[in-house]
C-alpha cells in the first residue's frame, strides 16, 4: 500500500504575501517507511531510499474578488527541486480551485521532502471542508507517495 498523507481537519493561511511555507501534515495511512517528522510536521521524511511517485492535491479558496496567485513547489532536504512550480490565479470572492501535480523523485535514505506555497494576497488559503449530509470531509492538501524502484 502507499503512503498517504493529508492536512486535515485545518485550513493552511498565509501571514504574509510572497512569502515561502511549508504546508503541514497531520495525518497518514499506511507508513511503509515514509513519515511525518516528529520535530518539524512540514517534513517528511523517507528512511529507505529509491525512486517515489508523487500525486499532490490542494483546494484553494479565495474570500475576496481581486486576483491572488498560489505557488507551489517542492524541497529536498532544504534545497528547491528546480522547474517544479505550479501556479494558480483565482479571481472571484469565494472561488475554489484544485491544484495538482505528479512527479518523480529519487530520495535517499534520510532525505526529507516538504511541498511549500506562497500567495500574492493572503485572501488566498488552503482550505480544508467539513463533512456533510451527503459527502465526506476534506482536507486542505494530499500527497500519495508510491515507491517504483529501489
Amino acid at each position: 500500500s502507499k503512503p498517504r498523507f493529508g492536512s486535515q481537519p485545518f485550513n493552511q493561511t498565509a501571514s504574509a504575501v510572497d512569502t515561502a511555507y511549508g504546508i503541514t501534515w497531520n495525518s497518514t495511512g499506511a507508513n511503509n517507511n515514509i513519515s511525518i517528522n516528529g520535530s518539524d510536521s512540514t517534513r517528511i521524511d523517507f528512511a529507505k531510499g529509491g525512486t517515489f511517485y508523487l500525486n499532490f492535491h490542494a483546494t484553494v479558496s479565495s474570500s475576496s474578488a481581486s486576483t491572488k496567485t498560489v505557488y507551489f513547489f517542492p524541497e529536498v532536504n532544504g534545497v528547491i527541486a528546480p522547474h517544479s512550480t505550479i501556479i494558480s490565479t483565482l479571481h472571484e470572492n469565494g472561488q475554489k480551485k484544485i491544484v495538482s501535480r505528479n512527479a518523480l523523485f529519487t530520495m535517499n535514505a534520510g532525505d526529507y521532502l516538504q511541498a511549500m506555497w506562497a500567495t500574492t494576497d493572503t485572501a488566498a488559503w488552503l482550505e480544508q471542508n467539513s463533512a456533510t449530509a451527503f459527502a465526506p470531509a476534506t482536507p486542505s492538501v494530499t500527497m500519495s507517495i508510491v515507491e517504483v524502484s529501489t
